[in-house]
């Protein structure tokens, strides 16, 4: 079915009382924000208009009957530039009445999420159940995100490592600390790395959802996916207010979670397959506990997260930090290509010391 009519059926379900599901209901109003916009025809309407107002200037000396047309030509496109406005000014009173449907079913949502949260399971349930796909460009992205925050300058932070999938691209950290409910995904990660880097290595056992063994106020970065997928907005705000503690000024929290304002987020919310975590809900939140937003990102289908930092300037007292054999790296050394060199099929087959000045990331 084209895409009009598929526009046009779900405004008439809208009039005709039928009940649309979260999904439909996000999808309407994402669609009509992207397909009713005509301020780029009002522009250029205006500019036609503007033009043809000008030709009175131009030709100072009309007679009536030309003046006339003018003004007749100006008068028409007057009232084409108002009936263009006009789809976008009812748009308000539209978006009011999907959204007010969204939180009669988004409240039972919320209250759903205590429950989905609890379903944290073993590790097995974890590893396939909760598992994230994403195409392969989009986890490039994330890496190179994730390298652009980390340095051996500073101690980086890992909530909910399963079994270091994201671990091994938070190495430059110094130290590098993780976290996890299960200790079999902390020995499962920390398998993965060589005798010599575990002394950098910090596992804690997370209970209740409590931060407060690791070091307050020291870490340049902290990261998680593929864990706030799957809390509540209690929880959220929990975490929020103890990560705000633990980072360094101008350090960075990088975290994914579903974001129920796209349609794929809606529908796994409405599933129960992960939690309702709107992202203009979760964006004034993180605000509200002192966070400046930095990035947000969103890709279909359904892999959304956020860069939001504690105010200030990172600054560190350390002067170097060797790892093994000293070796010198040069100054537009590429850590993902690095990466890559030294985890062969997923095992460390190397240690150097990891010292380099960074390239800048490559745009998104």
């Amino acid at each position: 079915m084209p895409k009009a009519q598929i526009l046009k059926q779900r405004l008439t379900n809208c009039l005709v009382g039928v009940d649309m599901a979260l999904y439909d209901l996000v999808t309407l109003r994402q669609e009509l924000l992207n397909t009713v916009d005509a301020s780029e025809a009002q522009i250029l309407l205006l500019r036609l208009r503007n033009e043809i107002s000008n030709i009175k200037i131009k030709v100072p000396v009309l007679e009536p009957e030309h003046e006339h047309y003018i003004n007749t030509l100006l008068y028409h496109y007057d009232q084409i530039i108002s009936i263009v406005d006009k789809p976008r000014e009812e748009l308000g009173d539209e978006l009011t009445k999907i959204n007010d449907q969204i939180h009669e079913i988004t409240q039972r949502l919320f209250a759903g999420n205590y429950e989905l949260e609890e379903r944290y399971g073993d590790c097995e349930f974890v590893r396939n159940t909760r598992r994230m796909h994403m195409r392969e460009d989009i986890e490039d992205a994330i890496k190179q995100r994730i390298l652009q925050y980390t340095s051996w300058r500073y101690p980086a932070l890992e909530i909910g490592c399963r079994d270091g999938e994201w671990t091994q691209y938070l190495v430059a950290a110094d130290p590098l600390y993780v976290m996890d409910r299960h200790e079999e995904f902390l020995d499962s990660t920390a398998k993965k790395f060589p005798q010599e880097f575990l002394r950098r290595l910090r596992r804690y056992h997370l209970t209740n959802h409590n931060l407060s063994p690791i070091p307050q106020g020291q870490f340049g970065f902290a990261f998680s996916w593929g864990y706030f997928n799957y809390v509540s907005l209690d929880t959220m705000k929990n975490y929020l207010k103890q990560v705000f503690q633990a980072l360094r000024p101008g350090g960075v929290f990088m975290f994914s979670y579903n974001d129920g304002d796209t349609p794929s987020g809606a529908g796994m919310a409405e599933k129960f397959s992960q939690t309702y975590m709107p992202k203009s809900l979760l964006v004034p939140l993180c605000e509200l506990h002192g966070f400046e937003v930095v990035r947000d990102f969103d890709f279909e289908p359904n892999v959304s997260w956020l860069e939001i930092k504690k105010p200030g300037t990172l600054q560190t007292v350390k002067a170097h930090q060797v790892l093994g054999k000293p070796m010198g790296i040069p100054v537009d050394y590429d850590p993902v290509e690095e990466h890559r060199r030294l985890f062969k099929d997923g095992e460390w087959i190397d240690t150097v010391e990891i010292r380099w000045v960074p390239k800048e990331p490559k745009p998104l």
